[in-house]
């Protein structure tokens, strides 16, 4: 019994580190899917904490001007992520808000508290 348990112990342990092998890319794309979800259900925390809105000198800001905008986001998806620099990722998206579809590049950008997507810049 005692050698059953320590097997499936030693099972976790190596899954959990596999986990969090993620690569640089796999890490991008995730941020950048979440923040397509936070766009898709109008999640303004989430858009919030995803990206850095360079239009903005604070998080308060942001956020205060993200609850006053009136556009109607009806889908949205990540249409492909490609690596500029070691620190520097470029992301397409296609999103359709008041029955318009629109592919906007953005830069994603690693800094000290993570990978962000860089909104408010021309790009």
């Amino acid at each position: 019994m005692k050698r059953i348990v320590g097997l499936m112990m030693f099972a976790v342990l190596i899954l959990v580190g596999c986990a969090g092998n993620q690569t640089t890319e796999e890490q991008v794309t995730e941020l950048v899917q979440k923040y397509v979800e936070a766009l898709k259900v109008n999640d303004t925390a989430k858009l919030v904490k995803y990206s850095d809105d360079v239009r903005f000198p604070d998080k308060k800001q942001q956020k205060e001007a993200y609850l006053s905008i009136e556009q109607d986001i009806t889908d949205a998806k990540m249409m492909s992520v490609n690596q500029v620099t070691d620190t520097e990722f470029e992301t397409m998206l296609e999103i359709v808000a008041d029955e318009a579809s629109n592919q906007l590049k953005f830069l994603v950008e690693k800094q000290t508290s993570g990978w962000k997507v860089i909104v408010g810049q021309d790009y």
